[in-house]
């Protein structure tokens, strides 16, 4: 037993060298976890593609239809502010200051049909203008005044005359040529119409979807229509399904029509009005589309 003792004993300075050999292999273990957790330096490799990416994103945000390649092209960019005259900028110009196409090509006609703009405050009897627009582009605004000689006649004598557009007969294509309407607008005018079976008056349109109030006032001297030319419905003959179908009439009211055209036939707008039950609502634009027994 004590030669087991005698193996297992040390004397001072193998006790030292094994506390010295600890502490080494301490230092070592805490140096490679430091080591493995410090982040390690991208390599070339590395770096070359996350540039290479900055470089497609900065491209992708920077690029837009019609921006001119290299150093050759000085067109302006979308949004963008230059100094310009309302009375003779493009449509394409339009565009480049913020306007849609379709905006663009609506001012430009409404500049071709009118006086020249006086002063910039001018721009915004334009329906397509609006006032976060206009606000942003007046700074830049620069009208160039008309001098004239005495003996020339003036831009409001030679305003073009426009020949008046009957509202229940022109096509797409005519009503197209008038300052404010598109293709869409168009189309739902002409489908309003056969809805309705023609307009009796020009305020009508207002009801149409995406018509604003102004540019129906503005188009108001430039229509005409006629009650003769609508389409009557008979209320002592058609069926409630019948009835309904026109804008003005809701079921109920079709129902109450057919009821009392039974009983006994509607002679007059007068007698239709006394049969209908106390605050009934009916839209007065309804009125000249009835016929009554004569």
């Amino acid at each position: 037993m004590e030669n087991w003792k005698d193996l297992l004993a040390f004397n001072k300075a193998e006790r030292r060298g094994i506390w010295l050999l600890l502490l080494m292999i301490a230092g070592v273990t805490v140096l490679h976890v430091y080591v493995s957790l410090k982040p390690s330096a991208p390599d070339l490799v590395t770096i070359t593609r996350l540039a290479a990416q900055a470089d497609q994103q900065l491209d992708a945000r920077t690029n837009y239809p019609g921006k001119p390649s290299g150093n050759g092209g000085s067109r302006k960019s979308k949004d963008s502010l230059f100094y310009f005259d309302p009375n003779t900028i493009t449509a394409a110009e339009w565009e480049l200051l913020g306007l849609s196409p379709k905006q663009a090509a609506a001012i430009t006609r409404f500049t071709a049909s009118r006086t020249p703009f006086k002063v910039p405050s001018d721009l915004k009897k334009s329906f397509v203008i609006s006032e976060d627009f206009y606000t942003r582009v007046e700074p830049w605004i620069r009208i160039t005044r008309v001098t004239r000689s005495p003996d020339q006649p003036s831009m409001v004598q030679n305003k073009p005359h426009f020949q008046t557009e009957n509202l229940n007969l022109a096509d797409t294509t005519a009503l197209q040529a008038l300052p404010g309407i598109g293709s869409v607008l168009a189309r739902r005018i002409v489908n309003y119409r056969r809805s309705l079976g023609g307009f009796h008056s020009v305020g009508q349109l207002k009801e149409v979807f995406g018509m604003q109030p102004e540019l129906v006032d503005k188009l108001e001297k430039r229509l005409s229509v006629s009650e003769s030319e609508i389409i009557r419905l008979d209320i002592n003959r058609l069926t409630v399904k019948e009835l309904s179908a026109h804008p003005y009439i809701s079921p109920k009211l079709a129902y109450l029509i057919t009821e009392l055209a039974r009983k006994k036939p509607i002679r007059s707008e007068q007698e239709l009005r006394a049969a209908l039950p106390p605050g009934f609502a009916v839209s007065e634009n309804l009125w000249p589309y009835l016929r009554y027994k004569e």
